[in-house]
């Protein structure tokens, strides 16, 4: 489920744009999670979806799935890394193969 913040503004990405890099309005959430964490927090206005962004843009699909720990995060990394050079490869494949017809 994509949560969308209509407060956000592309053109002033607010004094904390350090801390929510590449943030841009949406937040992407796992259903379960809506009421009892996102609901929650933004009733209590303790955090909101830019708030849970750092916690979303590790994760593979950028998904907030809740707190987690170091090691989850180093495992997201790690497999966004192996998603990124399989791209790489596969876009340098199609262009030689275009380039050769």
């Amino acid at each position: 489920m994509t949560v969308i913040d209509v407060s956000f503004d592309p053109e002033d990405p607010g004094d904390h744009a350090e801390e929510h890099p590449h943030y841009g309005g949406r937040l992407r959430i796992l259903p379960s999670l809506i009421y009892c964490d996102l609901f929650a927090m933004m009733a209590a206005q303790t955090q909101f979806p830019e708030d849970m962004w750092p916690l979303a843009m590790w994760h593979p699909e950028q998904i907030y799935v809740g707190p987690t720990v170091g090691v989850q995060v180093r495992l997201w990394k790690q497999a966004r890394s192996v998603r990124d050079r399989l791209l790489d490869v596969l876009v340098k494949r199609f262009k030689e193969m275009g380039a050769s017809r």
